[in-house]
């Protein structure tokens, strides 16, 4: 038999949480929850605006985009500043955030890439990132509840489970829920009775009383079993300073500025060519059409023709694709040179001529470890060749001088183990390489080196699982196909 709560919450789409500790329970100036329902009620057809609107008589700008499969556009200002704005978050979700007179945030809305409603925080209007509250949905019994976690000093304090009812006897809810289904009340006092607990019903956390004995205060206080401490004797100090802790990630870097020193190669070998630093415009061939996608420009070296795509999708499950550019490397005469012996070979190419720096074989092809300068003086690879190709381990450059791809190479393509680095957003991929592009599972990190998410990856897309980590510390496990997330499983930390 389904109960009264279980039909009330049926097929529920929450357009807005309100908790009553941290604000009134009214959706009169949510222009937000407004926009959610007419995107859902329309059956998902696309929202936008750009216009002015009044709430509790003051003028605000309003901005927005809100349409399938895209991450929503919001911004809210008031007087030039920001009121509401999105932030694009790991796996697909995204974040609404609102702020006081004073820049602080003091509300999130987590929404996944369904625009369906993950989780609300709550935080200290007076301290920038003090947690108060989060509540998140949680699906009992087929009822839709509400799970309800409390905070001090940023760490965990008490929890309780918010139950729905269509009426508010006694005006005691704890939430208001704006919904598909009509406005519905949410509090622990509203929970079945084989869920009624003492957990539940006293949520909040009790402080504990200090008990205190003046007589131990007193300064004649003798305790009855005191310790002896003439006999006791003192340690030999020990004590070693730790060593610091070095990641992988140091070692990459090491690693990386190392390569790009210009009187050295990676492999410590003294060259006489110099790295004049030159600021061209370089081609990301890892770089993404999102809205900062790079200029489509030649690249530094040599890549081959018809190359594959380097695909990948981000948090916002946008479509990527590398920079496709085409070489004369193929067609390029190898001639082999004694002027003044600055370079072993010279590979002339419609954009300039590369000078080599290295060994070569009988034929005068690249075989073995050498470095390859651009016509501008820019290194534009460091490691190892085969007859002319780039094969085995070695350093590719973009055309500014930056770091591309260090890692395995096989007949001029990224194959092996490698770590590649796309400008645009400064992150960084670790993982297997097969025909220039992700393949088995890889893990991505920001430029600051904080993990992003690992995941399985076929021909530059995920396919398969992956696991990301939100800012709070929460995972996300989603189910990929051929770069498109199908669904996806919150664990709270």
């Amino acid at each position: 038999m389904i109960t009264s709560q279980q039909e009330l919450t049926r097929d529920m789409i929450f357009y807005s949480v309100c908790v009553s500790e941290f604000e009134k329970l009214d959706f009169k100036n949510d222009a937000l929850a407004g926009v959610r329902a007419n995107y859902f009620n329309s059956k998902h057809r696309p929202q936008a605006d750009d216009t002015d609107i009044s709430l509790d008589n003051v003028l605000y700008k309003l901005s927005y985009k809100m349409s399938k499969n895209q991450p929503l556009s919001w911004k809210v200002t008031k007087n030039l500043r920001p009121y509401q704005s999105v932030k694009r978050e790991t796996g697909g979700i995204y974040c609404v955030r609102y702020y006081t007179e004073n820049a602080t945030v003091y509300k999130k809305q987590f929404f996944d890439s369904s625009h369906l409603w993950v989780r609300t925080e709550y935080f200290d209007k007076s301290i920038e990132g003090e947690r108060l509250c989060t509540v998140s949905p949680k699906k009992i019994d087929d009822v839709i509840a509400i799970k309800k976690i409390t905070f001090s000093n940023n760490r965990k304090v008490s929890s309780e489970t918010l139950f729905p009812s269509d009426k508010n006897p006694e005006n005691i809810s704890s939430a208001l829920v704006y919904s598909n289904n009509g406005m519905i009340w949410y509090d622990s006092s509203f929970a079945p009775k084989k869920f009624k607990s003492k957990d539940n019903t006293a949520a909040k956390a009790e402080q504990t009383k200090l008990d205190i004995e003046e007589e131990k205060f007193s300064p004649d206080y003798k305790p009855k079993n005191p310790i002896d401490l003439s006999s006791l004797e003192y340690l030999e100090d020990t004590f070693t300073e730790p060593k610091p802790e070095i990641t992988a990630y140091d070692r990459i870097e090491n690693i990386l500025l190392e390569a790009h020193k210009t009187n050295k190669n990676l492999f410590g070998q003294i060259i006489e060519h110099s790295g004049v630093e030159v600021a061209d415009e370089e081609a990301d061939v890892l770089a993404e059409n999102t809205e900062n996608t790079e200029p489509k420009t030649e690249a530094v070296e040599d890549i081959p023709v018809n190359q594959p795509q380097t695909k990948e999708s981000d948090a916002v499950n946008t479509k990527n694709e590398s920079t496709e550019i085409s070489t004369d490397e193929n067609e390029a005469e190898i001639v082999a040179t004694d002027e003044e012996k600055k370079s072993d070979a010279v590979v002339s190419t419609a954009s300039g001529d590369y000078k080599y720096y290295g060994a070569v074989d009988e034929n005068g092809l690249r075989t073995g470890r050498g470095i390859t300068e651009s016509p501008s003086g820019i290194t534009a690879y460091d490691g190892e060749y085969s007859q002319g190709k780039r094969d085995g381990f070695g350093v590719f450059y973009y055309k500014n001088g930056d770091i591309n791809y260090v890692g395995e190479w096989k007949e001029n393509q990224r194959s092996g183990a490698g770590v590649g680095y796309r400008t645009s957003d400064g992150t960084m991929h670790i993982g297997k390489w097969e025909s220039n592009s992700p393949a088995s599972y890889g893990a991505r990190f920001d430029k600051n080196g904080t993990f992003l998410d690992v995941a399985d990856y076929k021909n530059g897309l995920k396919n398969g699982k992956c696991i990301s980590l939100d800012e709070n510390g929460n995972f996300y496990i989603s189910i990929w196909e051929n770069g498109k997330k199908i669904s996806e499983h919150i664990i709270e930390w």
